[in-house]
């Protein structure tokens, strides 16, 4: 029991320490941003949550994140009210103008992030560990391409 514990405190600063430095957001002006952004954060601690259950020998590991699956799925319905036009010129916030003037592209790229975190929840439901594995390299891949083009270094 205290193995557990002392792992689970250790996982949960790593967590803390993982969120901090993916980015360190300030309050914006705009609801929407901070939404965004706080999403952007708590998608970070779900995404670590999701890779340890991939990789944990417990057989009921898929089924239990389902929960962190359907609160990113949930986040990634929620992208395109997310980016209204409204925060555009918002302070801040590390999105590039093309989010705006590439509309159809960054469309496509969070129809593939909407598909990819969907084919994860449904994985994580069904306790399918090899969907589940494809869906969470599609979803990472998801992330990693819509940053790569519309999102400033940082």
């Amino acid at each position: 029991m205290r193995n557990f514990v002392f792992l689970a405190a250790l996982g949960t600063f790593a967590l803390g320490v993982a969120a901090q430095a993916h980015e360190d957001h300030q309050h914006s002006t705009n609801p929407l941003v901070d939404a965004r952004q706080g999403g952007m954060t708590m998608l970070v601690a779900n995404m670590g949550a999701l890779s340890r259950a991939e990789s944990a020998p417990e057989a009921d590991a898929i089924t239990r994140a389902a929960f962190p699956a359907s609160g990113i799925a949930a986040f990634a319905r929620s992208l395109p009210a997310l980016f209204a036009a409204e925060t555009k010129d918002v302070p801040g916030t590390r999105s590039l103008p093309a989010v705006w003037e590439d509309s159809e592209g960054f469309g496509s790229q969070i129809a593939e992030f909407q598909a990819a975190t969907a084919g994860l929840e449904a994985a994580a439901r069904t306790n399918d560990k090899a969907a589940f594995s494809e869906s969470l390299a599609r979803t990472k891949a998801a992330c990693q391409s819509c940053h790569t083009a519309f999102r400033a270094e940082g």
